[in-house]
C-alpha cells in the first residue's frame, strides 16, 4: 500500500525520526497504528466488581465511583481488603 501523507503529517513523522527513536517512516506509522489498538482495547473494557461467588457484575460509571469510595471508607476504617482478596481480584482480570 502507498500513503501520501499531507505536509503537516510529513513534518510530524520526520520530528520523529529526527528524535533517532524510529528508524523510518514504516515504524513511526506502525507504533500510530498500535497506539490506536491500545486505545480500542482500553475502551473496549468493562469495569465492575467481583461477588462473594467471583460472579462479575458490570458497573457504571456511578457505580464504579460508589465502589470505590466504599473501599476507601473500609481503608480508612482500618478495614482494609485482605492481601489474598486483592490477589484473587487482580488474577481475575483478563484482557480477551
Amino acid at each position: 500500500m502507498q500513503v501520501t501523507l499531507p505536509l503537516e503529517l510529513e513534518q510530524i513523522v520526520q520530528t520523529y525520526l529526527n528524535s533517532c527513536k524510529y528508524q523510518n517512516a514504516e515504524e513511526v506509522l506502525l507504533a500510530g497504528v498500535q497506539l490506536l489498538q491500545r486505545q480500542e482495547t482500553l475502551s473496549n473494557l468493562t469495569f465492575g466488581i467481583l461477588g462473594e461467588q467471583n460472579q462479575f457484575s458490570p458497573l457504571t460509571e456511578s457505580g464504579m465511583v460508589e465502589e470505590s469510595l466504599k473501599v476507601l471508607a473500609n481503608h480508612r476504617n482500618k478495614n482494609a481488603i485482605p492481601q489474598s482478596q486483592v490477589e484473587v481480584w487482580v488474577d481475575s482480570l483478563t484482557i480477551e
